[in-house]
């Protein structure tokens, strides 16, 4: 579904027509993406960005993570630093203040494979500080994109236009519209959205274990 059909959609259900009302749920929209879709506990699997290239500069520890950065995989591994022989080696994630990195290297250590990182804010960082520049591979969690009033199709409203419509009509409806019917009707149609794409997500990650079992 379009960014417009979607707010067409939802005007329709709000019984508004009114131009700035849909100016203003447009960015009531995009605010409950960032803020609560995009914040949940549970992430869906279409935000998932496999092997994104990052930048290690040499003599640097610090690096930027990408733009749509949100948060990393719930797995063992999530980040890879290119060696000299364009293999992917492993890195291990270690809190920034944890003693035991603070004690193995000193704070001019240098090396030109560093296999220790952290994570804080927009930023990563490396231990020891790399004496090359480096290309680091990355899988994480990514933005799904700004929804606008125009005919792009987002990878929210592709895999999740009931719920962007219901949470955003809750909210509308809440600070907007005021109706009492309306906040009922948007509730029960959230929570329903929100059921079918945990269930959904589930039966996806489960699909095909029980033929490799045994």
């Amino acid at each position: 579904m379009t960014g417009a059909a979607a707010l067409t959609m939802l005007m329709a259900r709000l019984n508004r027509t009114n131009t700035t009302l849909r100016a203003n749920a447009l960015l009531e929209m995009i605010e409950y993406q960032k803020m609560v879709l995009e914040k949940g506990e549970v992430m869906p699997d279409f935000l998932i960005v496999r092997h994104a290239s990052i930048t290690l500069s040499a003599d640097n520890r610090q690096f930027t993570l990408p733009t749509d950065f949100l948060r990393e995989l719930d797995e063992d591994e999530t980040l890879w630093i290119v060696d000299a022989d364009s293999l992917e080696q492993s890195m291990e994630k270690v809190d920034y203040e944890d003693p035991y990195v603070q004690g193995e290297f000193d704070s001019d250590d240098t090396s030109t494979l560093p296999r220790k990182y952290s994570l804080q804010g927009l930023y990563g960082y490396t231990w020891p500080i790399p004496s090359v520049a480096r290309t680091m591979k990355m899988d994480y969690y990514g933005t799904g994109g700004t929804i606008a009033d125009d005919a792009v199709e987002t990878v929210w409203l592709k895999h999740a236009s009931d719920l962007v419509i219901a949470g955003t009509g809750m909210i509308v409806n809440a600070l907007y519209v005021k109706d009492s019917e309306a906040a009922l009707a948007f509730a029960a149609l959230e929570a329903r959205a929100k059921k079918r794409l945990w269930d959904e997500q589930t039966a996806r990650q489960e699909a095909g274990r029980s033929r490799r079992m045994g």
